[in-house]
């Protein structure tokens, strides 16, 4: 039995990831659909490659959420929506820099950010290795 204060603190936090996704989302797509007209492909490219990976990342967050809310914590799907997520943002960021050329945002953040979700991807992997280990002594 799960508690319900965890129930409502996840279902608010995926509440409010689901209105920044869908804020950024139509932020990304009026100058994709700009650029499209314009004749820019590569920037509307890039925008798209934004707005996918910025859904991987949703996905990849959601998804670990769902198992922890459940209580499979060390789920081989908990390591593949970390490295989702830690994919999508290294992604997005690269693509967003590529687009503005490197003007106006600071890498080091997001790159952080990136690599800590490759690490929290690595620690779930390891302890879902453990806990098959586990599984199989008697």
């Amino acid at each position: 039995m799960k508690p319900k204060s965890l129930s409502l603190l996840t279902g608010l936090f995926i509440g409010f990831l689901s209105l920044n996704a869908v804020n950024h989302l139509w932020d990304a797509y009026a100058p994709m659909k700009q650029n499209m007209l314009e004749g820019n492909y590569f920037t509307a490219i890039l925008l798209c490659v934004e707005m996918l990976s910025f859904l991987a990342i949703i996905v990849g967050i959601s998804l670990v959420i769902h198992n922890v809310n459940n209580s499979r914590f060390f789920a081989k799907q908990n390591y593949i929506g970390f490295y989702v997520a830690g994919c999508g943002v290294l992604i997005s960021v690269n693509s967003y820099a590529l687009i503005e050329e490197l003007a106006s945002i600071d890498h080091t953040l997001y790159l952080a950010i990136g690599t800590f979700l490759f690490i929290l991807a690595e620690i779930f992997r390891y302890g879902y290795r453990m806990k098959q280990e586990q599984d199989f002594t008697i």
